[in-house]
């Protein structure tokens, strides 16, 4: 299991400040709905994690997608008072072994790298 040492926001504005920073995709609860085509698991599945962050998309320097990662853990890290207030957690990552809309585009098996680092 790769751990991320990156701070995730919860929310829109976080999900920009994560995209900035690890330099990959964070889709919340809010953005599930455009990307129902893509979802692997269903709510049920993912627990108490559905209603916060599903997959952390790894992109490379050409914008295409080459790895995905589904959130396995989250630690609870308090509140960032320079984020109104938002939420903070630490993420535990694992990369998704099988994407079909992957495969279908030419990407069946994507080089997974370790670690997902973002800056420090």
């Amino acid at each position: 299991m790769a751990t991320s040492r990156a701070i995730v926001y919860v929310g829109q504005m976080g999900a920009d400040t994560f995209t900035q920073a690890l330099n990959g995709v964070l889709y919340t609860e809010d953005q599930i709905g455009f990307m129902a085509d893509r979802i692997l698991w269903t709510e049920g599945q993912i627990g108490v994690m559905a209603d916060r962050i599903v997959y952390v998309v790894e992109l490379s320097q050409f914008n295409t997608i080459k790895a995905m990662y589904m959130v396995m853990n989250m630690s609870f890290m308090g509140m960032d008072s320079m984020m109104n207030n938002m939420f903070k957690y630490a993420i535990s990552v694992n990369p998704v072994s099988y994407i079909p809309w992957l495969s279908r585009n030419g990407y069946a098996n994507p080089p997974y790298p370790n670690t997902y680092y973002g800056k420090e």
